[in-house]
């Protein structure tokens, strides 16, 4: 990565924002958070439940090691924490909480708005080691990871050392360039996306 992360001029490493969003399926053991079935409220069915308290305890494992993480399905999240949320684009295997040992979680992780710089890149690599090792963790063709790309609002040295990075957005003309391109290559966009992104 760190190729690519020198070869942008400072100016420019600084006046985009971007943020990733990561998909992937967390196997848990259903006896650890079988529980959580007997809390809260009837409307929710025992498997909503399980995996909420799951999602839970990916965020509570996350805070309890420093990362800064939004708290479950909370109504407004903070651009700058981490969010941790269901993925429910992601195609899993059915299991039976009565039957079954293990469960499969389908995870977005989504980062914060982060500028192009080292600390950024570090940040995220950090988080996913971490997961990779507190979790049992599996990708399948329904998974993907998503990157969104913002223009900062403040000047670009200001921003480059804020915590909150609002967008500018970006010109009409950038609009209808990006559009024209999609719509001109749709076709070989989709050859490059698995059927599952398909829409």
């Amino acid at each position: 990565m760190a190729r690519f992360r020198d070869a942008l001029p400072n100016g420019v490493r600084t006046l985009y924002t971007f943020g990733v969003e990561v998909e992937f399926i967390i196997n848990f053991k259903i006896a650890d958070f079988i529980t959580a079935i007997n809390t809260g409220s009837f409307r929710h069915s025992a498997q909503w439940k399980l995996l909420r308290a799951v999602y839970e305890h990916i965020i509570n494992e996350m805070q309890s090691n420093g990362f800064l993480v939004n708290t479950y399905l909370q109504n407004h999240n903070d651009s700058s924490y981490w969010t941790v949320k269901p993925a429910t684009s992601i195609a899993t295997e059915e299991f039976d909480m009565a039957k079954d040992e293990w469960g499969g979680c389908p995870v977005r992780l989504v980062a914060p708005v982060m500028t192009y710089r080292s600390p950024s890149f570090d940040l995220i690599n950090n988080v996913l080691i971490f997961l990779n090792q507190q979790f049992v963790i599996v990708v399948n063709a329904s998974c993907s990871l998503n990157v969104r790309v913002g223009n900062i609002a403040a000047d670009k040295d200001e921003a480059a050392g804020s915590k909150d990075l609002q967008s500018l957005g970006f010109s009409l003309t950038t609009v209808e360039n990006l559009l024209s391109f999609i719509w001109l290559f749709q076709l070989q966009l989709q050859e490059i996306h698995p059927p599952s992104r398909i829409s």
